[in-house]
């Protein structure tokens, strides 16, 4: 099997006003960027070939995946115009496509998932193309016949997969606080946890003095001065 990503650009809009600059695909949910979690969740399922098509080339985003190597996965760009759809996108990758499953990231969003679980049925059953999400999100999986047609995606609900459009700050913050108060044994997650509800990342220095509430994450390079109050539920950055 094989993963293909695709999110059109009218579902980011909305992250210009809050992110801007930042690559939908880089904005850092928990520290970890939205892109990750998703390379790992491939990795879960032993997919290694990744193609991540995107409206233009970015540096920065590239730079930081490049070949996927890091996360011992195959991973390739591919670009899309402001107004190809999904089958549209799927025609101009179908060399990547061909001769494989498929499982496709289609839209803008967060998978709730667990590192935890051994398996997900979903993935491994090849009765029917499945999918979670509606009109907007989708996580689909498609099954080619001989002649490279793909079947009809029939939508079913699975109990150990859910997904969440993000088409909002105010859902982007309530993931983020979701991922640190309830999910944060389901991920792999940046930094270090000596202490549940702590997530602390490199070169971080704090004295004594300092009052901590959990739950925190501290990213990398952080210095926190004498007699400081944080949290409860805070995510600071680098």
């Amino acid at each position: 099997m094989k993963a293909l990503m695709f999110s059109p650009g009218a579902d980011t809009k909305w992250l210009q006003n809050y992110f801007p600059h930042v690559n939908p695909y880089l904005l850092k949910i928990a520290n970890k960027p939205l892109l990750e979690y998703f390379i790992d969740f491939c990795v879960l399922q032993h997919i290694s070939e990744i193609r991540l098509v995107t409206g233009h080339h970015d540096t920065e985003l590239e730079a930081y995946f490049g070949d996927g190597d890091k996360w011992g996965v195959e991973l390739t760009y591919g670009l899309a115009k402001p107004k190809d759809t999904m089958k549209r996108v799927m025609l101009k990758n179908a060399a990547f496509c061909r001769n494989s499953e498929l499982l496709i990231f289609y839209g803008y969003f967060f998978l709730h998932y667990n590192k935890n679980e051994p398996k997900y049925p979903f993935i491994i059953n090849e009765a029917k193309d499945r999918s979670i999400g509606d009109d907007n999100s989708s996580l689909i999986i498609l099954s080619t016949r001989e002649e490279q047609e793909w079947r009809v995606v029939i939508p079913l609900e699975f109990d150990k997969l859910k997904l969440t459009s993000l088409e909002s700050v105010r859902t982007y913050y309530r993931i983020s606080m979701s991922i640190l108060k309830e999910e944060s044994s389901q991920y792999v997650l940046p930094g270090y946890s000596n202490e549940e509800g702590v997530f602390i990342g490199r070169n971080v220095t704090y004295p004594m003095s300092m009052f901590p509430e959990k739950p925190l994450m501290f990213g990398d390079n952080v210095q926190l001065k004498d007699n400081t109050s944080i949290g409860p539920n805070t995510i600071l950055g680098d």
